[in-house]
């Protein structure tokens, strides 16, 4: 495996735990400290249903 596709790789994983992270964080906020999925969707540049279906569970 060259360098490149070590980095790639690497960053494809960082890149999936931080949706993790994010996909955490937005359901706790919704869910716990009554922000709307609107106002956390404007936060995450998202219209509010993409914001749903993204990290909504």
């Amino acid at each position: 495996m060259s360098l490149a596709e070590a980095e790639l790789r690497d960053l494809s994983a960082q890149h999936d735990a931080m949706q993790a992270e994010i996909a955490m964080h937005a359901n706790a906020v919704t869910t716990y400290e009554e922000v709307s999925w609107t106002l956390f969707a404007d936060a995450s540049s998202l219209t509010p249903t993409a914001a749903r279906r993204r990290y909504g569970q």
